[in-house]
């Protein structure tokens, strides 16, 4: 699986930040009660530097 292309996608599909922040990040939060704190978890700001290293 080339998840450098599913990437593109999500950004081709959600082109704002807060949009892909929403729906990658906080909705999963919400729907299955993760809580903060947790080690080892990426924040948004994390993920778009992972984002980032696919380009």
């Amino acid at each position: 699986m080339d998840i450098g292309s599913l990437l593109t996608l999500v950004e081709q599909l959600l082109p704002d930040d807060r949009q892909r922040e929403q729906v990658l990040w906080h909705t999963p939060r919400q729907l299955f009660n993760f809580t903060d704190g947790v080690e080892g978890r990426l924040s948004p700001g994390q993920m778009e530097n992972v984002s980032a290293l696919s380009k």
